[in-house]
């Protein structure tokens, strides 16, 4: 279960580079194993993201994630809502991302 454990932590993609700050994870129900994380990317200017959690592990307390920075970054945004709900827009996007 990721949940709390997750939610504070910093984030890298696979490259090791600094992604963000873990804030929530998604479904939000807090029951069964959690798809996505909601990630403030960025330092200065955060934009939120939804992110797989599919691929991603556990290094100490760094989240790494299976995505580069340029994946993450080019992913739909957790605020804009013209396509529906974007954890739903974001899940679509990262499972045909890693259709396999």
């Amino acid at each position: 279960m990721y949940g709390p454990r997750v939610r504070g932590m910093q984030v890298v993609d696979a490259n090791g580079a600094y992604v963000g700050i873990a804030a929530d994870t998604w479904p939000l129900d807090g029951g069964g194993e959690a798809e996505l994380v909601l990630v403030k990317v960025g330092r200065r200017f955060a934009r939120l993201r939804y992110l797989p959690l599919k691929r991603a592990r556990f290094d100490r307390d760094v989240l790494r994630l299976d995505a580069t920075l340029h994946e993450i970054e080019d992913a739909p945004s957790a605020e804009d809502c013209r396509w529906g709900d974007p954890a739903n827009v974001a899940r679509a996007h990262w499972l045909s991302a890693y259709d396999d």
